[in-house]
Order: structure tokens, then sequence, then C-alpha cells
């Protein structure tokens, strides 16, 4: 296969063939042509009008490439920094490395020269994601709604629109269920909890979804939180609305409110984690058996919960108004993790906090990510060897 010529090789070729040409007689011209056309694979008629265009003689300018200043070296530590952190945006990613880049030097994960240290720290959120644009893929997983409607203890539960709350305590609560698309048969349910406040995040895995294991579920995770739980807001589906979790929530001054019917926004801020706390780490598989339950457990007390409440900074709306038919958004400049907003908040006396501050002194986010990594790795092999059984043996 013949190499191609660039354009400044054709051009320079033309030029020195422009002077030979308009020497040579017409038979010459023909002949001359001939072997041009033959050389460049141009089309005759464009190398005719190219001779006749009095700019062809005109230097050719060749631009010299900038050097980037944020070289491979710095876009590949912005890669491994945009792993670890979960895939976040530019804006959350530029925090995330302002607030971490130091102590994952010092658990040498990552060895930047004292120059590229500062680079990481100085680069805008605008930057890392136009130099990180190729390597972001978006994935859309459809979710099932598999939710019964409530009964009628809705009267006595009441709904709550909008949150104003300024302390730790006032979680949503909500179900994620693990089916693969099939709703039939006993299949595994995320229960989801988020605090609205500080936006602390806790998960538990359970086996179906009764108002006994549901509750059970959620009092083991109100165990595992560093504030004392003041209420909860679920939407209205009968694993919540039952008697069971009311008359606890009544017997030990919990205020128990929820969403109104068809209103999944009303219960924004756990629907959010829903997808990155649990869709986007696990998939759309079925889980369905007491190993994967074993395992989920395992990931979402040992390792995820910490990894994002420790890690993860998020967004928080100050306020929303109508301005000529359009909404305006605006959100907190100082964007902070879980822990850091638990630790900002009053509600939590000295010792609680002290706590707190030695868990997070010990941990490293990259140590975390890898045993996620590889948690779910061991999930997803559990889950393929169970649908390669039943391929073989049946249900």
């Amino acid at each position: 296969m013949e190499k191609k010529l660039d354009m400044n090789t054709r051009k320079s070729i033309l030029q020195s063939f422009k002077a030979d040409y308009e020497k040579a007689t017409k038979k010459e011209k023909g002949q001359l042509l001939d072997v041009y056309v033959q050389q460049t694979k141009h089309h005759r008629k464009y190398v005719i009008a190219q001779l006749n265009n009095k700019k062809l003689l005109k230097k050719i300018h060749i631009t010299k490439k900038r050097t980037p200043f944020y070289d491979n070296k710095i876009i590949e530590y912005l890669k491994i920094l945009w792993e670890l952190f979960d895939q976040p945006c530019g804006q959350r990613l530029k925090h995330q490395i302002q607030n971490e880049l130091d102590r994952l030097i010092r658990f040498n994960e990552i060895n930047p020269t004292t120059k590229e240290r500062e680079k990481l720290l100085n680069i805008s959120s605008v930057t890392i994601d136009r130099r990180l644009k190729k390597h972001k893929k978006e994935e859309k997983l459809k979710l099932n709604c598999v939710t019964p409607k409530g009964n009628n203890l809705k009267s006595k539960i009441p709904q709550r629109l909008t949150w104003s709350t300024p302390n730790v305590g006032h979680v949503e609560i909500d179900l994620v269920a693990h089916n693969g698309g099939n709703p039939y048969g006993d299949y595994i349910y995320t229960l989801s909890v988020t605090d609205v406040m500080s936006q602390w995040w806790e998960g538990q895995a359970i086996k179906g979804k009764s108002a006994y294991v549901v509750k059970k579920a959620l009092l083991e995770i109100k165990a595992r939180l560093p504030f004392k739980l003041k209420g909860i807001d679920s939407d209205n589906g009968s694993e919540f609305i039952n008697g069971l979790l009311l008359k606890y929530c009544q017997d030990n001054g919990i205020e128990f409110t929820r969403g109104r019917p068809n209103h999944k926004n009303d219960n924004a801020y756990v629907e959010q984690k829903n997808w990155t706390h649990v869709r986007k780490m696990m998939g759309n598989h079925r889980f369905d058996i007491e190993a994967e339950l074993l395992v989920l457990n395992h990931l979402y007390i040992k390792e995820l919960a910490t990894y994002k409440n420790f890690f993860q900074v998020n967004y928080k709306l100050e306020s929303k108004e109508w301005i000529h038919n359009k909404r305006l958004r605006q959100y907190e400049k100082n964007l902070m993790t879980p822990y850091q907003r638990v630790m900002a908040s009053d509600q939590l006396n000295s010792a609680e906090k002290e706590n707190l501050q030695k868990i997070y002194d010990n941990l490293n986010p990259a140590e975390l990510k890898r045993k996620i990594d590889k948690t779910i790795k061991i999930l997803f092999s559990v889950n393929q060897q169970k649908a390669e059984l039943i391929k073989k043996y049946g249900t």
C-alpha cells in the first residue's frame, strides 16, 4: 500500500513542478501532467486550477503545536483519581483532590512530583471535565418499580412536601429491588437510608420486604448511624406504611412522615442515592440467594458506606425560584462530604466527633476503592455461577 502524501509535501512538489510546467511546450505540459497526476493521485483539472492560482507560491505557514500545560502524566493522575473517587463530575473531583491528595500521597497511592502536585491542586473543574471527556461513559439503567401501595394507615402518617431541617437525624428511606427485571419469586432488596442534612448514607440487604424484615434492617442501620435517629420519611409502600413500624416510631419518639403517592421527587435525596450508591454499583442483576445477601451486606457495612460517607463530596440545593418562567437553582459553593457535614453540626458531642475523627484519620480511600471493586467482582462471580447452575440443572 502506497504511503499517502500530506498536504504540505504535495504543495511543495506542485511549486517545483510549476516552474518546469511554465517553460514546457503544449505537448510537454500534457506529459508533465500525466507524471504528476500518477504520482500524487490528484485530479487533472484540480492540478491545472492550482497551477493558475497566484497564491500557490505563497510560503507555507506551519503552526507550531503548543506544549500542553497539563501533560500526559497529569492526565494519568486525573484518570486514577476520577476512578478512585467513583467517577464524579469535575466540580466534585476538584474538591476531592484538594481534600484528599496529600492523604493519597501519604499512603503511597500516587507519587507526583512537587510541580505535578501543584498542578493537580490548581487545575480547574472545567479543565478536568475537558481533559477527561474521552474517558467518561454514562450508563442508564431502568429502575423497576415493584412497590405495592400502602394501606389505610396513611391517614395516621402525615405527608411531608419539603425539607428545611438544619439538624442531622432526619432520614429518607426506600427499597431498591434486585430482581433483574423479573418481579416474581423471592429476591433481595436494598434498604437505602439517607440523612437529609448531612447526606450520610447507609444500606442493608434484606431477603423479601415484610414489615418485620424491614424494621429489623432499619434498627441495624440505626445502630450504625453516628447520630441519633429523629425522623424517617418514606414512600407509600406497604413495607413502610404498616402498624409495626408506626408503633415503633411512636414508642421511641421518632417522627414518621411520607411523600405523596406517585411523586418520587418527594423523596429526592434517597432516590438519588438509590442510583449513585446502589444501581450504579450493582447494576440490574437478579440477586436472590443467601451467598449474594452475605456479600452485599459485607459490601454495604464494611466498605461502601465508609467510602461514600467519608470521601464523596456532594452538592446541596440552597434556593430555588422561578424567574421569567425559568427555574433558577442556587447550590452551595462549599462542597463537603457527609462526614464533614456531620462534624460541622452541633448535634454531636465532642466524644462522638473525636471518635469519627480517629476513624477518618486511619482511612485510605484508594484501599477502600480496591476492596469495593474486589467485593463487587466476587458478587458478580457468585451471580454468574448461580446462572450457570440454573442453566445446567434448572431452577
